[in-house]
């Protein structure tokens, strides 16, 4: 096994992003002022801690420690200070804290770490270790993308996904940042219900809540247990991060389902190469088409565009009204109605085919309102509304459905069958069934929505900037957390009787990474408890 210098760890850094934020040298003074230096020397690197968190063990005089059954109660967090020499925790007489590297380490199989104390801490009393520097839901695990639902296996860096942004309340796509995928075998957990489907590794980051029912308290707050009072009772729902083995047969905790999408404002008009459409027609219209619509260029030339309709009387009526407030001259017959129209054509042109129909990007990009008028005609076309499902023998168009009734606001769950048709082949049909009652946040009973389950596969995961984002599985779709990588829980113990300052943003600790054969079994393939650490401090565990 050998040492890798410094032109190696630099190698590996640009084209694996073993270390990211990657500094190429030692930087050891930022605004003319001197600090511990980080970044690449001869033979290692030297991360930084992060001013964002540092937890001191408190003055706890009964009880005990026990790393089985770690309390992180027993820790409390201090201060950041600042003064001319920067920014800094201080750590009590024979302190011992916890912070978090600012760096994320991703090593190669054949590359391990050992982290060394600088000697300008090792001098002053301080020595720091670290933790270890794993990918997080099954393979048949869907993804919301700006294009469309898709496998979280397929998923690429730099692509637009669906995530919630925990600030604003709202959905936002952003850009995949990493994409984590790795073997795993043993149990994953599963999170099931009428809207909901997760399989998860216990280690997954679940985007999870409990319920609070509060009473109103005349403006003076909230009180939860107020008896012979009638007030006005309201469900909350704080949601937050937890690992999924936390919640896995626990009571009261519930898993969110609501997009709140603000989406594209709905245009007047659409302008279709010679032709203007009011919004709300075009919309419609092409919702209808969607499901009962061709499009193509004749043998004598014209450009014909039609909707077929032959006993449905109520269909009749509604895809007459369309064509009606378009201002568009078409033709009624027997099988239905066409017009002739090259421009109308040529839009439609990407969408035509049984199997290939559906909805253009930029019309699913649009907010609810909008999407409420696509989905009318769609239903009115290929949609039962007596039970409000759509069906369809493209899945693609289906999936779109989905997407555009969850943008909307509504309950939308999806699933595929083989169905013989007019005595036909079996074909596999896809549906979807929605409901206009209310999203709320669907409840996880222990005996009812648990479930363990035997794997042996690849998992995946990834990495965006809100840290949640839309899944789905076996058609149902909810928000999930995602698993970050390797951001290295740093442990610093003061040996001194006098307070020490440790300096954030600034120089920790030394890493010294080592090349040898590749392990025939990883940290990652036994499933290593401190493996994608997020960008904060992780507690022991067992």
């Amino acid at each position: 096994m050998s040492i890798l210098a410094d032109w190696e760890i630099k190698r590996l850094a640009e084209e694996e992003q073993m270390i990211e934020p990657f500094a190429d040298h030692l930087v050891s003074k930022e605004h003319k002022r001197k600090i511990l230096s980080y970044g690449l020397g001869s033979y290692g690197y030297d991360i930084r801690l992060s001013p964002e968190q540092c937890l001191i063990f408190g003055n706890v005089q009964s009880g005990d420690c026990d790393p089985k059954n770690f309390d992180p109660e027993i820790l409390r967090p201090t201060e950041l200070l600042k003064d001319k020499r920067g920014e800094y925790f201080l750590l009590p007489p024979y302190g011992y804290c916890l912070g978090v590297a600012m760096e994320r380490l991703k090593l190669p199989r054949d590359i391990t770490v050992v982290a060394v104390g600088k000697s300008t801490y090792a001098r002053s009393g301080i020595m720091v270790n670290i933790t270890p520097a794993e990918a997080c839901m099954s393979n048949d695990t869907d993804i919301l993308a700006k294009t469309g639902w898709k496998k979280l296996k397929d998923v690429i860096i730099g692509e637009e996904v669906l995530t919630f942004n925990p600030v604003t309340k709202q959905a936002e796509y952003k850009p995949v940042q990493r994409k984590q995928e790795y073997y795993y075998n043993g149990e994953l957990l599963h999170f099931h219900g009428k809207y909901v489907d997760q399989l998860v590794t216990p280690d997954h980051k679940m985007w999870t809540a409990k319920r609070a029912m509060r009473v109103e308290a005349d403006g003076h707050g909230w009180s939860t247990k107020q008896k012979d009072i009638c007030r006005k009772k309201q469900n909350s729902w704080d949601f937050n991060f937890l690992r999924a083995d936390e919640i896995h047969d626990q009571w009261n905790y519930y898993l969110n389902r609501d997009v709140s999408w603000i989406g594209k404002q709905m245009p007047e008009t659409f302008t279709i190469g010679k032709h203007v459409f009011p919004a709300e027609f075009w919309l419609r219209f092409l919702g209808a088409w969607m499901g009962d619509g061709s499009a193509y260029a004749s043998t004598n030339g014209n450009y014909v565009v039609k909707l077929a309709v032959v006993t449905k009387e109520q269909k009749r009526i509604y895809f007459r009204w369309i064509l009606e407030n378009l201002g568009i001259t078409f033709r009624e017959g027997s099988r239905g109605f066409s017009f002739n129209s090259k421009d109308v054509v040529q839009y439609l042109a990407p969408y035509k085919g049984a199997h290939n129909k559906h909805i253009p990007n930029e019309i699913k990009q649009l907010n609810s309102d909008a999407l409420k008028f696509v989905i009318d005609g769609m239903m009115h076309s290929d949609g039962n509304l007596e039970t409000s499902t759509y069906v369809s023998v493209s899945e693609r168009l289906v999936d779109d459905f989905q997407e555009i009734c969850l943008k909307a606001g509504y309950n939308c769950t999806k699933w595929s069958q083989c169905k013989s048709i007019f005595n036909s082949e079996p074909t596999t049909m896809h549906q979807a069934r929605y409901s206009t009652a209310n999203i709320t946040p669907s409840k996880l009973t222990p005996g009812k929505n648990f479930s363990k389950i035997p794997y042996a596969g690849m998992v995946y995961d990834i990495t965006v900037d809100n840290h949640v984002f839309y899944s789905r599985r076996n058609g149902r779709a909810s928000w999930t957390g995602n698993c970050w990588e390797g951001y290295l829980t740093l442990e610093i113990n003061n040996c001194t009787p006098l307070f020490n300052r440790i300096y954030a943003n600034e120089g920790i600790t030394q890493l010294l990474f080592y090349r040898g054969n590749p392990c025939e079994v990883s940290y990652q393939d036994r499933k290593g408890k401190y493996q994608d650490q997020p960008p904060e401090i992780v507690f022991s565990h067992v």
